[in-house]
């Protein structure tokens, strides 16, 4: 029996993650168990979290390695997990006990079977055509089933009539078993996703991707509706966006030719992402995916702090064939943003590509949590590929393990030609060989923003690389850039910070503008 299995939660905003999820498994046998306790009651992550371990215990003592009786186990799973939290609310005296929604799968001889209780739901696809789901236990759902007679005295239909850990006995559902077919996929979520998602984009992105990459982009695809949703009102602003489109938007300001490999959508931000590059002379390498074209929304906070809820859409489907050697002709450079670094095989091709073509390869790590998530990748693809690291100083940790910046630079530097390690306010540290060099940040500039810090440093510091400049002249470049951009909402300043800039430049490049 093969499969792949992806787990992905998010808090959302509420103070504490009451999801919990997980699976085990024998040779012949697969449990998958996902439990969403409930906010409205007390301790609803002590809930959840005995419903996951009850189940996943009953697993390893029934499972020898196979289920003798699936339904049975799922029954007596599910109910052994009610007991133990109500005996839990008993022995801690609470008035009102923790409660929680399950879903609960099992995988058998090729068969599927699954019980659920409250309105965390199982969905089976199949080439994109949903195959079955579960039947929430909710008033909202006898509605729709026309079986709710008194909806008009129901204030909350959405309110559930059962789950685990309530005193009145839960009642369950099952299915199965059901046969399975190669590339089916079930889907085990909370109505934090379902509630957000219409159906049909649910079932067509789980199905069109591989299952790392589709359930990221539907927790991404499901928080981005949810944000949009409340700060709808809220002043914004538009502007071109993406870590690498920052850092080659910038170096083509700085008077270098760029281009920019990529992916958007048949829709209006794809036209206007692709518009916005030619007018800025940078040359669009940019092929046409069929998901929407990917974007971020960042929230900035009063002292310039922003969080960002990023979904990649399109640009997951750009694959390593479509980056051709022809791509490469007449650059120097090839500039990986680290976002997309879970991409394996794409960014291995492109690499691959650019090095054959005679190119160096600068790679910026972009985020901790991407590192830990690939990081036998990543040191593999530096140490065979890579010339130049950038990294800020939790980037560099994931990487190393070292939490000493200068201790993380040093072990960068023995993989790759060249490291950068930003430091935050304290500026940067650079080697290159035996060269090590201390530079400063922009100390003048008014903190609005942070957001594409980072990737303007990195091209001020390429465009200063590519004139030939030495280590500082290049780290001050990207001071100054970097501290443009921190004093404006979003990633796009004025012409008159740029010309500013430009003239600083001018005295770095003569040597009488240093940090």
């Amino acid at each position: 029996m093969k499969f792949s299995v992806f787990q992905l939660s998010r808090r959302g905003g509420r103070p504490t993650n009451e999801d919990r999820m997980g699976y085990c498994y024998t040779r012949e046998a697969g449990l998958f168990v996902l439990a969403d306790g409930m906010g409205g009651h007390a301790e609803g992550e002590v809930a959840s979290q005995l419903a996951l371990q009850t189940l996943a215990a009953e697993f390893q003592r029934q499972a020898t390695p196979r289920l003798p009786d699936v339904q049975a186990f799922l029954q007596q799973g599910v109910m052994l997990a009610h007991e133990r939290i109500l005996a839990y609310g008993r022995h801690k005296r609470m008035s009102d006990g923790p409660r929680t929604t399950v879903v609960a799968a099992v995988i058998q001889d090729g068969y599927v079977s699954w019980v659920n209780c409250g309105d965390s739901r199982l969905y089976w696809a199949r080439d994109g055509v949903l195959q079955a789901r579960t039947r929430d236990h909710s008033y909202a759902e006898m509605d729709r089933a026309g079986a709710l007679k008194l909806a008009h005295k129901i204030l909350n239909r959405n309110v559930l009539y059962t789950c685990l850990g309530a005193e009145a006995r839960p009642v369950l559902d099952f299915a199965g078993p059901h046969k399975l077919q190669q590339n089916d996929r079930l889907l085990l979520c909370s109505d934090g996703l379902w509630d957000v998602l219409q159906e049909h984009i649910l079932l067509q992105r789980l199905s069109n991707s591989p299952v790392q990459d589709a359930v990221p982009a539907l927790v991404d695809a499901a928080l981005q509706t949810e944000i949009s949703k409340s700060v709808a009102g809220l002043p914004y602003s538009l502007s071109l966006g993406g870590s690498a489109g920052n850092t080659i938007r910038a170096m083509a300001r700085l008077g270098c030719d760029v281009g920019f490999i990529g992916k958007v959508g048949t829709d209006k931000t794809g036209d206007f992402f692709i518009q916005a590059l030619e007018n800025l002379g940078i040359e669009p390498f940019i092929f046409r995916g069929k998901e929407r074209s990917g974007r971020c929304v960042s929230l900035i906070s009063p002292d310039g702090e922003r969080t960002m809820v990023t979904f990649l859409g399109a640009a997951l489907e750009l694959s390593a064939a479509e980056v051709t050697p022809a791509i490469f002709e007449g650059y120097d450079c090839l500039y990986i943003e680290g976002y997309l670094v879970q991409d394996h095989e794409l960014i291995a091709g492109a690499v691959r590509t650019a090095k054959a073509c005679g190119l160096k390869v600068a790679i910026d790590l972009a985020s901790f949590n991407v590192v830990e998530a690939n990081l036998e990748f990543l040191r593999s693809l530096i140490q065979d590929y890579v010339d130049i690291v950038f990294a800020n100083e939790d980037e560099a940790k994931a990487f190393t393990g070292e939490g000493e910046p200068l201790n993380a630079l040093q072990m960068l530097s023995e993989l790759c030609e060249l490291a950068v390690v930003k430091v935050g306010i304290k500026g940067a540290l650079i080697k290159r060989g035996s060269e090590v060099v201390h530079v400063g940040i922009m100390a003048a500039a008014k903190r609005v923003d942070t957001t594409g810090a980072g990737d303007l440093y990195a091209a001020g510091f390429l465009s200063g690389l590519c004139e030939g400049l030495t280590l500082r002249q290049c780290g001050t470049i990207g001071a100054i850039v970097a501290g443009k951009v921190i004093e404006v909402v979003g990633t796009t300043f004025s012409e008159e910070a740029w010309q500013h800039a430009f003239q600083l430049v001018e005295k770095v490049r003569s040597e009488k503008y240093l940090f």
